[in-house]
């Protein structure tokens, strides 16, 4: 867990520089605004760093499940979600739980995922 937020404020702190005027990996609710409303380039960063944040909790994930331990969601077999899915599902949590909405893309993004893909008794 702390290897992937580690990974995301370093992605941050990398692209914050070319959006200096707008931090919108600053927090969920900005990222999941100018996903919507950006213009075409800065949508291409923001679908590389949604992206980059789900492989990153996806492997994290398969990792833990792999090594016995126990994952923090459970989606089903053989799914694979990309940016537009991903954002979607961020966004839903986001209006579940409007308190979430200044937190960082990352740790919002692993509640929702536990909250869209519960893994139950195991």
């Amino acid at each position: 867990m702390r290897a992937i937020v580690t990974a995301a404020v370093l992605i941050a702190a990398l692209m914050a520089p070319a959006h200096a005027e707008k931090n919108y990996f600053g927090n969920a609710g900005d990222f999941v605004d100018a996903y919507h409303h950006g213009n075409s380039k800065e949508n291409l960063l923001l679908r590389i760093f949604i992206r980059g944040i789900g492989e990153g909790i996806g492997a994290l994930n398969a990792w833990e499940k792999v090594s016995g331990a126990k994952p923090a969601y459970c989606p089903p077999p053989n799914i694979a979600l990309v940016d537009a899915q991903l954002v979607s599902i961020l966004a839903d949590h986001i209006a579940k739980y409007p308190s979430l909405k200044d937190n960082p893309v990352s740790l919002v993004m692993i509640s929702a995922l536990e909250d869209v893909f519960p893994c139950g008794a195991q």
